[in-house]
C-alpha cells in the first residue's frame, strides 16, 4: 500500500486549521488619543531623567494581561494626566521580552509601576491597578513617600499574576504568556529526509539575557519501503528499491542566551543504522490489527538492507556488514524573537541554521547545508498551539554516489501541546516534509509523521520527554515505528 500525493488537501487542511487558531481573531480597535509617551529603553530614559532632573515612572506589563491593558489605555491615557507628561520620564516595559530586566526588579504580579528619583532608586513601588484619581495622588504626593512596597485598591482581580517561577524551568526563557514547554524536538526520520539537515520544530521563545540551555535526544526508528510488484518469493529479491533498517539518532546542543531575544546554539549529531530488534514485534502488532505486512514477512528479520535499482539505473547495495555509524555533523543555529504576542496575535521568531558534515560516507549532502525556518505559538486556554516552517538549501545534490538528490526543501510541523498539569504536557504533532529524491516514487513525495509525547518538569531546572511515531496508515515514504527520548537543562 503506497501513499500518494503531496501536501494533499487534508494536510493543508490540518495546518489552515492551525493557522485559524493562531491568527484567526478580531482586528485591533483604533487607539485612543496619546496623553503620555512611553519609551522602551530604560538605559536611554534613566539618561533622560539625570540631564533634566525628572523622576522615572517604569510601567510593567505584559501584551497578555487584560488588567494591564486595561491601566495602559485608561488610566495612564487619562486627560487627567496630562500635567505630568512633561513632569516624569515615562518608561513601558513589556515583561514577556525584557525578562532580565523583569528578574532585576523582582516582578511578581503586573501592572507594577515603579516611580524612581532622577539617580535611579526606586522611591515608590504600586502594584495592581490604579485609576486615573488613586494615580495622580501618588503622584501629587511623591516627595513624601517612602520607599516601599504598596498593593493598588480595587476590585477583585487587581493585577495579574506572571505565568512563571522565579525558580523555574520556564523563568529561563521569554514568551512564556504563549509559549509553553514547546513541541517535541524530533525531526524528520523518514528514510531519505533524515539524510538530510532536517527542521528541528522549535518554540518562538529565547534564553534569557546570560542562560545556558543543555539538551540530549535519542530516536531509534524502523524503516521499511520496498515496491511490492517486483517481489520474487521465488528469487529471494526485492526490487527496485528496498529500505530495511533500523537507525539511531544521537542528538547533543548547548545555547546561550545573547540578549531575551536573541539565542545562539552549537549542535552535535550522530546516525547509525543496523539491522534492530523491532521486526518481530511490528509484523506482531500488524498482526493483531489485520494490517497488511507489505512484503516485510517475507525477508530475514533484523537485518539492514538496502538496494537502489530503479530502471535505467546503476544498481547500489548494502548489507549487514555495512551497519554503523554513516554521519556526524556540527549543527550553528541562531533564533531572533520578533515578538511575544498578545492576547489575540501568537509569538514569531525565525532561525537559521548551518550544518558543517564531519563525517559522511556517501550519504549526505556536504559540506554545509543551510536551513531557515520561522515558529509561531498562541496560548489558548489549557493549550499551547505552535506551528513551524522551514525552507532547507543543500550543497551536494547526489547520494551514494547514484540517488539524484533536491537541492532545496520544505518541512512543516504543527503541534497542539495540552497543559493538563502545571509541569507537564501532552503533544501531539504532525510533521510533514517535502521529498528529497528526484523522479522516484514514493520518496519524491511529502512524508507524514504523527507523534505523540509527553514533557514533564522532573525538577525546577529540567525537563524529560518521550514520545512515539506511529504511522497506522502507511505511508511508505515514512518511518513505519519510532521511539524518542529526550532531556534538557538550564542554567
Amino acid at each position: 500500500m503506497r501513499f500518494h500525493g503531496r501536501f494533499d488537501h487534508r494536510s493543508i487542511l490540518i495546518v489552515l486549521i492551525l493557522l485559524s487558531l493562531l491568527l484567526g481573531l478580531p482586528m485591533a480597535e483604533a487607539k485612543p488619543e496619546t496623553i503620555l509617551e512611553f519609551s522602551h529603553d530604560l538605559q536611554e530614559a534613566r539618561e533622560a531623567a539625570a540631564a533634566t532632573d525628572r523622576p522615572i515612572v517604569i510601567f510593567f506589563g505584559g501584551a497578555w494581561c487584560p488588567i494591564c491593558r486595561q491601566m495602559r489605555e485608561e488610566t495612564l491615557q487619562s486627560p487627567k494626566l496630562r500635567p505630568w507628561s512633561e513632569k516624569m520620564v515615562w518608561v513601558e516595559i513589556d515583561l514577556d521580552r525584557k525578562l532580565s530586566l523583569a528578574r532585576d526588579y523582582e516582578i511578581r504580579a503586573v501592572p507594577t509601576l515603579i516611580v524612581e528619583n532622577p539617580k535611579g532608586e526606586e522611591i515608590r513601588r504600586v502594584v495592581g491597578r490604579l485609576d486615573a484619581d488613586e494615580f495622580v495622588a501618588l503622584l501629587e504626593n511623591i516627595d513624601r513617600a517612602p520607599a516601599s512596597v504598596d498593593v493598588g485598591k480595587g476590585p477583585e482581580g487587581a493585577s495579574s499574576a506572571i505565568l512563571w517561577d522565579r525558580e523555574g524551568y520556564r523563568a529561563g526563557s521569554i514568551c512564556f504568556a504563549n509559549v509553553g514547554y514547546g513541541p517535541l524536538r524530533l525531526r524528520s526520520q523518514s528514510g531519505f529526509q533524515a539524510l538530510r539537515l532536517m527542521m528541528i520544530p522549535r518554540a518562538p521563545s529565547t534564553l534569557a539575557k546570560g542562560s545556558w540551555e543543555a539538551h540530549g535526544s535519542l530516536v531509534w526508528s524502523n524503516l521499511w519501503a520496498v515496491e511490492e510488484k517486483s517481489f520474487h518469493p521465488d528469487q529471494g529479491q526485492l526490487g527496485p528499491y528496498l529500505i530495511d533498517a533500523e537507525t539511531l539518532e544521537g542528538d547533543l546542543s548547548l545555547s546561550y542566551g545573547l540578549s531575551d531575544t536573541f539565542e545562539f546554539e552549537v549542535g552535535y549529531e550522530m546516525r547509525s543504522h543496523f539491522g534492530g530488534i523491532l521486526d518481530g514485534v511490528i509484523e506482531g502488532f500488524h498482526d493483531l490489527i489485520g494490517a497488511g505486512q507489505q512484503g516485510r514477512d517475507r525477508w530475514p528479520r533484523n537485518q539492514f538492507h538496502f538496494i537502489w535499482a530503479p530502471e535505467g539505473r546503476e544498481e547500489t547495495s548494502l548489507g549487514p556488514g555495512d551497519s554503523g555509524v554513516f554521519v556526524q555533523n556540527l549543527l550553528l543555529t541562531v533564533q531572533h524573537n520578533l515578538s511575544c504576542g498578545s492576547e489575540i496575535w501568537p509569538a514569531v521568531s525565525w532561525w537559521a541554521t548551518a550544518r558543517l558534515a564531519l563525517q559522511s560516507d556517501g550519504f549526505e549532502g556536504r559540506p554545509i547545508d543551510g536551513i531557515l525556518g520561522v515558529a509561531l505559538a498562541k496560548r489558548i486556554g489549557d493549550f499551547n498551539a505552535y506551528l513551524s516552517l522551514s525552507h532547507a538549501w543543500y550543497s551536494e545534490n547526489i547520494a551514494l554516489g547514484v540517488i539524484e538528490l533536491k537541492t532545496t526543501q520544505v518541512s512543516t510541523m504543527a503541534s497542539l501541546e495540552w497543559r493538563f498539569h502545571p509541569r507537564t504536557s501532552l503533544n501531539l504533532q504532525y510533521l510533514l516534509s517535502g521529498g528529497v529524491v528526484k523522479h522516484v516514487a514514493p520518496f519524491d513525495e511529502t512524508s507524514k509523521e504523527i507523534i505523540i509525547g509527553m514533557k514533564h518538569e522532573v525538577s525546577d531546572l529540567s525537563v524529560l520527554e518521550w514520545g512515539i511515531i506511529e504511522n497506522l496508515a502507511p505511508f511508505e515514504n515514512s518511518p513505519d515505528v519510532g521511539l524518542y527520548i529526550g532531556y534538557t537543562r538550564r542554567f
